[in-house]
This record gives structure tokens, sequence and C-alpha cells, in this order.
């Protein structure tokens, strides 16, 4: 894959577009696992396997924080 795509930009361009799209993928599966865990799974395994509620609000912190950077990230690069 190096060998294709070095010639086309530096090295520290694919490096921060990589990082760019991990980011967004972040915030994007962050609210998935909040659905699965806390909607889907109930419903579908007993009660024990459910995480726990502290956890859930990590979750949705941390999930709250890749939405609001990345918004913030895609709105500085739109508008400068």
């Amino acid at each position: 894959m190096t060998t294709v795509t070095l010639p086309l930009a530096q090295p520290g361009d694919l490096i921060i577009i990589r990082g760019v799209i991990a980011f967004m993928a972040m915030a994007i599966i962050c609210p998935g696992l909040i659905y699965l865990n806390y909607v889907r799974l109930p419903k579908v395994f007993p009660n024990w396997v459910k995480p726990h509620p502290l956890t859930q609000g990590i979750m949705v912190l941390i999930a709250s924080v890749y939405i609001v950077v990345g918004a913030w990230y895609i709105y500085v690069k739109l508008l400068g």
C-alpha cells in the first residue's frame, strides 16, 4: 500500500488523513455500541449480561466527545 500511496502525497498528509478517518469512524461506532449494549442486548440475553450504568455514562460521555470534536473539526476545515 505504501508503494502506491507514497508518490501521491507526503507521508505526513496521509498519516493525518488516516487519523481523521479513524476519529470519524469512532464517532459513528460509539453510538452503535451504546445502542447494541443497552437496547438490543438486554432483549436477547439475561439482565446480568447488561453493562453497569456507570459504564453507560462513561460510554455516552466518550461518544459525545468524539461527535463534538468531529463536528468541530469539520466546521474548522470547511469554514476556516
